[in-house]
Formats: structure tokens, sequence, C-alpha cells
């Protein structure tokens, strides 16, 4: 809409009343020869497969080139959900099994600690994490709910990060202690004056009004604190230890003596405790992909390469064992993607439907290829024949392949009774010292075995004699068996690209190469080399390419305008191409590409050089 002119300027004063300084206002519709004129805004094309698949709720993308039935896309994802499920489950009970001794100890310590038996001094707890650093946060999370249950004890975790100023670090500790927000009680029936939110009279009168006995403070990450603000808030909970029963906790992830070179004299005086020392996180990796790879119930085992791969990252880059499992659960998480075969790990039935794609892709599988080569070297020529031909035989022969009968027959009737002793167990050892010449003596002896212990062991004797001779005769790589691609993961690339990631040769080819990225519709496969239709940070980049180390940014502007030319002759607007260019320059500079020279003020200056 626009305003109005007024009434006519040429009219006399005695024609005024009053309403010429009121405004009129007229309706203009958009005419649309000008909106014809103008330039379409760009939008970029969202493909309908993907929207779609957002609709329907799950993250899995058809494959077989696209004609993978949409139930089986569903069966892909919830497998995965209900075998990470599973294995998460054990991983969480290891965890918990390790961090049982530590928190045993922990939870032993706060329970007989006290400013009188500690002379005054505040009981603190140093606790060093080493590289497990995650353990801290498992720790606190199981000693909250253990000191909490018994309501007697009240848990508070700091971290540095949101320690700015003494009075914020209290306000944390009010907070969490007590069920007062924001210096406002929730139950509301405060009488008098009320105290200030960071004041630990508030704090003081929670613990005495419900018998709270151990008020713990954990430092999550001591070192990151700021050795004046943690002086501070040392000292002033020293102040208060008559008052309120003050422990305290720290994770150190360095070493005790370190810690404590940072602190003063003073503040140390003020501090007594004892030193827990939590288990090195490379046992619990090795109980963790020990437990998953032995389990009888799984479905799915890790190749060497896959197993290589992540025990040499946890052990290059200083991983918690969370981090481990996480590796671990990408690792699943790329088989049941990527693999349509990984429908075939599922237990019911009806789920494992066979349509001819699937079946074609089974023969397309290298162990399949070798499979056959070895029938035909059998003789078993109506057997390829079938399986060749035949879907149906094809789906009931695969299935078989994937799961052993003579294994679950063996397992279904184990009842497990009590072992018989061989003469190779330790337990039939003795030792015995000796002193000859004024020196000890140590020897080993066996000691006398039973008849049924002399017969069971020639029994274990001629079993691994036939061990040895069948396994090194018949012993075969997995890869190497039918059907592996199912239930064996051992691709390298995409594992290594994933836990090794090159963030310059992505942002450099999504620079160069936009449309590999992105999906516009104007996009098609003649526009690929055509630069205006990609995107204005593109452009600049491809012309930060080809100039030298300086450049006039003048020129440069001239240059990135001609080509983000309109299309089909037509001319862009310069204002317009003006903006976009400053974005992606200023873009260009964000990421270290580009800086202003200091030699020359109109000039720019490269950061960077491509292969470098």
């Amino acid at each position: 809409m626009a305003i109005a002119d007024i009434h006519d300027e040429n009219r006399g004063l005695e024609s005024l009343d009053g309403s010429e300084h009121q405004g009129s206002y007229i309706y203009k519709s958009i005419q649309k020869d000008n909106a014809q004129n103008e330039r379409p805004s760009k939008r970029r094309k969202i493909p309908s497969a993907t929207a779609s698949q957002k609709e329907k709720g799950f993250p899995f993308a058809p494959l077989l080139e696209g004609e993978e039935d949409i139930e089986s896309v569903k069966l892909r994802y919830s497998l995965f959900q209900e075998f990470w499920a599973r294995q998460e489950q054990q991983i969480q009970g290891i965890l918990r099994d390790v961090d049982s001794e530590i928190l045993g100890n922990v939870s032993t310590f706060l329970e007989h600690s006290s400013p009188d038996n500690y002379d005054g001094r505040i009981p603190t707890g140093l606790i060093t994490l080493g590289s497990n650093i995650s353990s801290m946060g498992r720790l606190l999370d199981r000693l909250r709910e253990q000191i909490q249950s018994r309501t007697t004890g009240l848990v508070v975790t700091l971290d540095s990060g949101n320690a700015s100023n003494l009075k914020n670090i209290l306000k944390q500790i009010i907070r969490s202690g007590t069920n007062i927000i924001n210096g406002v009680d929730k139950d509301g029936d405060q009488v008098g004056p009320k105290p200030l939110a960071y004041d630990l009279n508030i704090l003081h009168g929670y613990v005495k009004e419900n018998a709270i006995r151990k008020v713990v403070i954990a430092f999550r990450d001591s070192e990151a604190w700021d050795h004046g603000l943690l002086g501070d808030l040392i000292s002033l909970l020293s102040s208060w230890l008559d008052r309120i029963p003050f422990v305290l906790l720290f994770g150190i992830a360095t070493s005790v003596e370190l810690f404590e070179a940072r602190l003063p004299r003073s503040l140390v005086n003020l501090l007594q405790g004892c030193r827990f020392d939590i288990r090195d996180p490379g046992d619990s990796v090795n109980r963790i992909y020990t437990t998953l790879q032995t389990c009888q119930k799984s479905a799915l085992w890790l190749g060497h390469n896959v197993s290589r791969i992540l025990f040499e990252k946890f052990r290059d880059h200083f991983q918690s064992p969370e981090g481990f499992a996480n590796g671990i659960k990408y690792v699943y998480m790329a088989h049941f993607f990527a693999n349509p075969l990984s429908t075939l790990l599922s237990t019911v039935e009806s789920a494992n439907t066979f349509y001819p794609d699937l079946c074609e892709a089974i023969r397309n599988i290298p162990s399949f290829r070798r499979h056959i080569h070895t029938l035909l070297d059998e003789g078993a020529v109506e057997m390829v024949r079938k399986v060749l031909v035949d879907d149906e035989f094809l789906a009931q022969y695969a299935r078989s392949n994937l799961r052993s009968e003579i294994l679950k027959s063996l397992l279904k009737n184990n009842n497990r009774p009590d072992p018989l002793r061989s003469e190779y167990d330790k337990f039939h050892s003795t030792h015995k010292t000796t002193i000859v010449g004024q020196r000890v003596k140590l020897t080993k002896t066996k000691a006398k075995l039973s008849t049924l212990e002399i017969k069971y062991t020639t029994v274990v004797d001629d079993l691994s004699a036939a061990f040895q001779d069948y396994l090194s005769s018949n012993l075969i790589s997995p890869v190497d068996l039918f059907m592996h691609e199912a239930f064996l993961y051992d691709l390298r690339t995409p594992i290594k690209d994933a836990f090794t990631p090159r963030p310059r040769f992505t942002i450099e080819r999504a620079l160069s190469t936009p449309f590999d990225y992105l999906v516009a519709s104007t996009h098609s496969t003649d526009d690929e080399s055509t630069s205006s239709s990609k995107p204005a940070i593109s452009i600049l980049y491809n012309l930060y390419l080809e100039t030298g180390s300086l450049v006039n940014a003048y020129d440069l502007w001239r240059a990135f305008y001609t080509m983000a030319g309109g299309d089909d002759g037509e001319e862009s607007d310069e204002r317009e191409a003006l903006a976009l260019f400053y974005r992606a320059l200023s873009e260009l500079k964000m990421m270290g590409m580009v800086k202003y020279s200091k030699k020359k003020s109109d000039h720019l200056a490269k950061s960077s050089w491509k292969g470098l």
C-alpha cells in the first residue's frame, strides 16, 4: 500500500475544514507484468523419497537401487534397534561391574568421614581418572542414587564451564541441594526476610530441617578450574564446616602431586582425605569386546580388520569405554544401514521374505560365487541349477546356511555338570620350598591323581590331538564361508573414513562440487559446469583457486559478478550480487582461507593453499 497525496495544495484557506491533516491510504494490487520480469527465487528441491521417508519415521533408505521393499527397510531399522538394545544392556552391566569396586571404596569413605574425625578439616576424596574421564560421571550418578536413596546426604556436581564467579557457584550448590529455584522456595512457607540466592544459610536450614549427614561437593574436572576461584570456594566451605557437613570429591586427570602443587599451602592445610584410583579403561574395553563377540545370542560378528581399527582408535586417542561402545554401535549401524542381507538375521520366519531382488543380490555376493564353484567341483550340478533358478529354494538354502543345527543341539543339551580335573589343571600343582646352601629353592610338583582323573587326562590328550589335526586341516577364514556377508562385518574403508575424518578434504570438495551435497530445482547433469547455478561461496572459491598469493579485491568482485550473472543472458541485480559477494568472502575468511593483506590495503592474501 502507498500513502496518497493530501488534498489539493491550491485550495484556499477558507476551504480548510480540518480533514486535510488526516492520512488516506490507497491499496494497489501487485502488477503481474512486474512480477513476471523479476527473477524467481531459487529453492532447493527436496526429493520425494526423503520426504516420504521422514513421514514414515525411520531413517534408513531403500537399497538395491531403490527397489527394496519398504517392509524390509523397516525390518532392517527395527533389527538394528533390537540388536543394539541387547548389546547396550550388556555394556552397561560391564561398566557397572567395573565401577562397583571404586564405588564401594568411595561410599565407605563418605560414610565414615566427618569433620570431627579429620581435626576440623574438610574430608576430601581425590579420584585419579587418567584418560578415563567419563568414568567420573558414571561414578557420580551411581553415588547420587545410592546416597539420596537413603535420604541422608546430598550430591552436588560442579563443572568448570558453569563456574564464572563465586556467586554463581553458590547458587548452583544451593539449587542442586535443596528445593529452591531462582531464590524462591517451592513450598512458599518461609517467614521473615528472604535471604539472597547465594546465601549458604539457605542450605544450612535445609540440612538442619532434613537431618542431612553429608553434603558432597563433586568437582568433575578439577584441573580446569580457576585457581583463585577454587581457593575462594574452599575457604568459604571451610568456614561453614561447623554447620554444614561438607565432603569434597575431586576428579583428577593428571596426578595428585600436580593438583596439590597448584593450590596454596594454606588451602592444602584445610583439606584431608584419601586417594582413589580408577581402573585402567583398557580392561573395560577388553571385557566389552569379548562379551559382545562371544555372546551366544549375538547374530552379528566383527571382522579382524574392523576390530583392529576400533582398538587402534581407542589406544591412539585415549578413548573412554563409552567411546569404544559408540564405535561398535556405528559399526552395527553401518551393517544394517547398507546391507540388504541383514534382514536374514531376523529370527521371525515370516519376516524373512525373499523377493526376487533380494535373491538376485544373494547370487551376486562373492561368497555365493565361491560356493557355486565349490559345488561344481564336488559334482553337485543339480544343486547349482536350483540355487541359480529357483528363488524359493535359494531362500531356504541361504537361511539354513546362516544357522547351524549342530550348534543348536549342543547348546540345548549342555546341562553344565561339575567338571572333572585333569593333570593339567592348576589345582593339581603344589609348590615346595627347600633350603639348600642358605638359599631357598622352590619346586613345583604334581598332586596324585585318582583313577578317574587319570582316565579323564587321557581323554583330554586324545581330544586335544584330534582338535589340532582337524583344525589345522579344516580351519578356514570366516570370509570364505557362504553367506558371510549377512553375519560378518569386516569392511575397513567406511569405518576408517568415519573414525578418521578429513574435514579439509570434505570442505574443499563441497566448495568445488556443491551439487554432490545439494539438490537444487535448477540443477541437472548439464548444469554442473554452469557457474551461475552454484552457490556464491562456491563461485568465489573457484576464483580463489585461480588467483595468486595476493589478489585485488575489486578485480575479484568483477570476476565474481561476471560469473554470477543472470541466466539466459539476463543481468542480475548488482546490489544483490555485491551482498552475496561480501557474504561469501566473509565465510571464506571465517574458514581461514583468506585474510586482508598488510602490504596492500585493497588486496586480499591467501592464508592456506590447496594440497598443503
